[in-house]
């Protein structure tokens, strides 16, 4: 794991909707623009692992330096930073220390018991999350699983887990809720606008996701159910070519009257005069390709003013699984979604125009009612989704996994960024926000699933990412413990861009 500070200077490029003439579009408060922004890169359970154990070693030492008690509140440790830009992982492993007791006391007693750091995490974490998963399979799954567990421990618990989800029915909100739920201790009913922990009272907590947003005419869609319904999904008036918006709720934390502090889109990436276009195509028979096709578009977007005035009601679940959405990206692929069929939708977090959290409820309500029903008509379904614009979002690595593009558009000119990188020690997420080719590219966009269905997201940054890259492999590394199992080294340092 990397701890890198990025100052951002004069040298700033496009924005992350595309190359542009005009400066990005940057929101900040009075003040705001001196104050240092805190990146949580995305990573699923690898980056909650990386933070929470990285958060409390840092604790432990900033304890131990000012001689006070392990207190994330008392020593400070994030006291300077105006907001929390999470993608993914991050932005479980925030919810969880911004809105419990639980979790932020374990981090605490991690904090103050180092060599006990392991056993806390596993038994006050790991296990609360595997006991759900336990006790919802049947005898047979748990002797199989009990049997994997001699080959790989993790293949074990990730069969325990699948299975879980099979029985509770899947989807990726579901499966965020047990999660954040079983393992953190978040209320499912909790909101943004929620008391939350002494330590983050008044940061902005910017929760970044991207919007699958095909521009019409591209010759890619959405499949909004399933690719045999024949109901897909573009947008008309998006500039460029990428098939993913940056998008961001954001919240003041500890203040429910606040509307967002940030604008839930760039207007150079999503203008407020395009709209949603739904496509339904009728035919004479299963077998028989489409005769007739119609096309319904929604309001014109606007500024997403439902994401902006009713930030505070928008529910954490929700936000954290749209965060996360990794799978979203398949319903823009024929080849997936004929595979998959209705489980791609599923592994979907759907949001409309709706305010709180009406607007995931009411939107996920409408797909997972085109999936179970037979001989509806495609025309009413498709001016229903248009009569909410309902979308997909997706994990916010579709464009910046690090989460500091977004940091910059709220105005921070200086970022620290926890980059989980690699085994070879080699930061591809941060790569993605610089211009040109860097070693190892086409190894890294190979595992992208935007590779295969759209272009590469514009660069953020003006240097060029090799040079980049150089600098940050250059970068001083801590003596780590003798007996260490899976780190393979915490680097740190500084990058003007």
């Amino acid at each position: 794991s990397h701890s890198s500070r990025i100052p951002t200077g004069r040298t700033l490029g496009a924005s992350m909707a595309g190359p542009s003439a005009s400066p990005p579009e940057v929101v900040a408060a009075s003040g705001d623009a001196v104050l240092p922004s805190l990146a949580l890169v995305g990573g699923g359970f690898r980056s909650v692992s990386v933070f929470s154990a990285l958060t409390a070693g840092m604790l432990r030492v900033a304890a131990d330096v000012s001689g006070s008690c392990t207190s994330l509140q008392d020593v400070g440790l994030y006291a300077r930073f105006s907001a929390l830009c999470t993608v993914s992982g991050g932005s479980w492993f925030a919810a969880g220390l911004i809105y419990t007791d639980r979790f932020r006391e374990l981090i605490e007693n991690m904090a103050a018991s180092p060599e006990r750091a392991t056993e806390l995490f596993r038994r006050r974490w790991t296990e609360p999350l595997l006991a759900v998963a336990f006790a919802e399979n049947g005898p047979f799954e748990k002797k199989f699983a009990k049997l994997i567990e001699f080959v790989d421990v993790g293949l074990s618990q990730d069969l325990l887990l699948a299975g879980y989800l099979c029985k509770t029915g899947f989807t990726w909100t579901n499966f965020v809720k047990t999660i954040l739920e079983a393992a953190f201790g978040v209320d499912p009913a909790a909101k943004l606008g929620d008391p939350v922990q002494e330590w983050a009272m008044g940061k902005k907590w910017l929760i970044c996701h991207t919007l699958l947003t095909p521009s019409e005419g591209s010759g890619r869609s959405v499949s909004v159910n399933s690719r045999r319904s024949n109901i897909e999904q573009t947008m008309r008036g998006v500039p460029g070519s990428f098939d993913f918006s940056p998008v961001v709720y954001s919240v003041v934390l500890g203040n429910a009257e606040l509307g967002a502090p940030v604008p839930y889109v760039a207007s150079s990436a999503i203008p407020s005069s395009a709209c949603w276009c739904y496509s339904a195509a009728r035919t004479a028979c299963q077998v028989c390709l489409p005769v007739h096709r119609w096309t319904v578009d929604s309001e014109e977007v606007g500024g997403f003013s439902n994401f902006i005035q009713a930030a505070s009601e928008l529910p954490v679940i929700g936000c954290a699984a749209a965060s996360s959405a990794i799978l979203a990206p398949l319903l823009m692929s024929e080849v997936a979604t004929d595979l998959l069929g209705d489980l791609a939708p599923a592994a979907t977090v759907w949001q409309g125009c709706n305010s709180g959290g009406n607007t995931f409820q009411q939107a996920s309500d409408m797909v997972v009612g085109l999936m179970s029903r037979r001989g509806y008509r495609r025309r009413d379904a498709a001016t229903a989704l248009a009569g909410e614009a309902v979308c997909a979002t997706a994990d916010g690595g579709s464009c910046d996994s690090t989460g500091i593009a977004t940091a910059v558009r709220s105005g921070s000119r200086e970022v620290v960024a926890y980059i989980v990188a690699d085994e070879n020690n080699y930061p591809y997420q941060l790569a993605k926000l610089f211009p040109g080719s860097f070693p190892g590219e086409e190894r890294f966009m190979g595992h992208l699933m935007s590779s295969s269905l759209g272009s590469r997201p514009p660069p953020v940054f003006k240097q060029g990412a090799a040079e980049v890259l150089e600098a940050f492999t250059s970068f001083p590394s801590l003596r780590l413990p003798t007996d260490t199992m899976f780190l393979r080294s915490i680097c740190f340092g500084s990058l003007e861009v």
